[in-house]
C-alpha cells in the first residue's frame, strides 16, 4: 500500500485530489463523505483478510456519495477510491478492530478518520456504512454559517455553563459545525475540551494555542452510567470549558449533559428532532426516563441550562464564485437563550409543559436577527461569507449590529 501511495503521489493533498475525484465529472462531485460496502456471504471473508479482492464481483456492491447528495457513484470510475476501499476492507477483516463484534468503530487510514457501522442483519451479506471525515482542521470562522450564529456561539455568558444543542438530518453538517465550534472556542479561550463520542468521527488537534482537546472513543453499547462517573471526575475544574457528548439519546447521556452544564461547563451535543420543539420534547423525555422523574424539576433544569439550539441543514451557496469555502453553507432555525436573572420569557416558556409561546419567541428572535442584518448593511454575498474572509470594518459592522439589535435586546428581556 505504501509503495502504491508513493507512486500515486497522494501525500498531503486535499480530499478531492486524494480520491481522484478530479478525473470524472468534477463539477458534480466535490468530496467523498459516505462509502457503502456490501460483501455477499458467498464471498470468502478469508480472502479479504489476505487483501485478495475480486473487483468484478464486489464493484456492483460498493458505492460512495458526497454529503447531502442523493446520487450513488460506482468505485469502478475512480481507481484511487478502489485503492482506499481495499485498504478499508482489509482493516475491517484483517485488522485489530472490533467492528464485527461491536457493530461500530472508528478507523483511520492515511489521516482520514471514519466511523464504520456494521449491519449484521442484512440478509444478503456483510453490510458496512463508512462516514469519512476530512483530515483538514476546521474552525467556526471558516464556515459559511447563518448571520449571527458565530456571535451567538462565541458570546461570553453572564452565567457560566450551559447546553449547546445541534440537530438536523444526516448530512446536515452537525458534526462539522460542532468540531469547528470546539476548535474555535479553544483557539480563542484556551482551556480544555473533552469529547465522549460513540465513536469518534474526526480527529481534532490535541493542542490549539495554549488549549488542549482530549478525545475519547466510546465503544458501542458501553455503560454510560460508568462513563458518567468518569466524566464527573475528569471534568475540567474551571468554568467555561467544554464537554462534547456525541449524542443525547438516553437518560444517562441527558443526565450527564445537564449535570455538567449545571456545574459550569459548556456542554455540546447532538440530539434528534424534526424541529426545535421536538428536540426540547425529546430532551425532556430522555430526562424523564425513570420512575422517580419529576417533570417540573426536569423543565426547570432545561430552562436553566439550555443556551443555544439549532435545527440546521446544508445547502448549495449561490454566492460561491468558485471559492472552496463557499461550496456549502449551513442554514436553519435557532433558539438563543442568554441566561438572565429574574423574569425571562424564554425561561418561562421552557418551564411551560406545552411551550405555548415557543413559536412567538422564535419569530421574535428571527425578526431581530433580520433587523441586525439590515443594520449591518451586509449584501447577499457578505451574508454568505465566512468570518475569516471579512475585513476589520466588515467584522465590526457585523458584530456591532448583532449585539445592538439582537443580543443586547435579548439580554434585556
Amino acid at each position: 500500500w505504501e509503495i502504491i501511495m508513493e507512486h500515486l503521489g497522494v501525500e498531503a493533498v486535499d480530499v478531492k485530489e486524494y480520491f481522484g475525484l478530479n478525473d470524472y465529472n468534477p463539477d458534480k462531485i466535490q468530496s467523498i463523505n459516505d462509502i457503502y460496502i456490501k460483501i455477499p456471504f458467498t464471498y470468502d471473508a478469508k480472502y479479504l483478510a489476505k487483501r485478495i479482492i475480486d473487483w468484478e464481483i464486489l464493484n456492483d456492491h460498493i458505492t460512495f456519495k458526497e454529503a447531502n447528495n442523493p446520487n450513488n457513484y460506482k468505485t469502478a470510475e475512480y481507481s484511487r477510491i478502489q485503492l482506499f476501499v481495499e485498504r478499508l476492507i482489509f482493516e475491517i477483516f484483517g485488522g485489530n478492530n472490533e467492528i464485527l463484534n461491536l457493530g461500530e468503530d472508528r478507523i483511520t487510514i492515511d489521516g482520514f478518520s471514519m466511523r464504520v457501522t456494521y449491519e449484521e442483519n442484512n440478509i444478503s451479506g456483510y453490510s458496512f456504512h463508512c462516514r469519512v471525515a476530512s483530515d483538514a482542521d476546521v474552525y467556526s470562522e471558516d464556515l459559511v454559517m447563518p448571520f449571527g450564529w458565530y456571535e451567538m456561539l462565541m458570546m461570553k455568558q453572564k452565567q457560566q455553563g450551559g447546553l449547546w444543542l445541534f440537530t438536523g438530518n444526516m448530512g446536515s453538517g452537525k458534526s462539522t459545525t460542532i468540531y469547528a465550534y470546539i476548535c474555535q472556542y479553544i483557539k480563542e479561550n484556551m482551556g480544555e475540551a473533552l469529547t465522549y463520542e460513540e465513536p469518534v468521527e474526526k480527529i481534532l488537534p490535541e493542542e490549539i494555542n495554549s488549549g488542549r482537546i482530549f478525545q475519547n472513543n466510546i465503544p458501542r453499547g458501553a455503560n454510560w452510567e460508568d462513563i458518567g462517573r468518569r466524566i464527573r471526575r475528569f471534568q475540567p475544574s474551571s468554568t467555561g470549558n467544554i464537554i462534547f457528548i456525541g449524542e443525547i439519546n438516553s437518560f444517562e447521556t441527558a443526565r450527564i449533559a445537564v449535570s455538567s452544564a449545571l456545574l459550569g461547563t459548556n456542554v455540546i451535543s447532538t440530539i434528534h428532532g424534526s424541529s426545535i420543539k421536538d428536540v426540547i420534547y425529546n430532551l425532556r423525555d430522555c430526562l424523564n426516563n425513570t420512575a422517580n422523574a419529576n417533570r417540573e424539576t426536569t423543565n426547570n433544569m432545561i430552562a436553566q441550562t439550555l443556551r443555544f439550539l439549532s435545527h440546521q441543514r446544508i445547502e448549495n451557496n449561490e454566492h460561491s464564485e468558485g471559492r472552496a469555502w463557499d461550496v456549502k453553507k449551513v442554514v436553519g432555525d435557532f433558539l438563543f437563550n442568554p441566561f438572565v436573572e429574574g423574569d425571562n420569557s424564554i425561561e418561562q416558556m421552557l418551564r411551560d409543559p406545552s411551550m405555548s409561546s415557543l413559536s412567538t419567541i422564535l419569530e421574535r428572535q428571527k425578526n431581530k436577527m433580520i433587523a441586525a442584518r439590515k443594520a449591518s448593511h451586509f449584501n447577499e454575498k457578505l451574508i454568505h461569507t465566512p468570518i475569516s474572509a471579512l475585513d476589520d470594518a466588515q467584522l465590526k459592522s457585523r458584530r456591532d449590529s448583532i449585539y445592538k439589535h439582537f443580543i443586547e435586546s435579548e439580554l434585556a428581556k
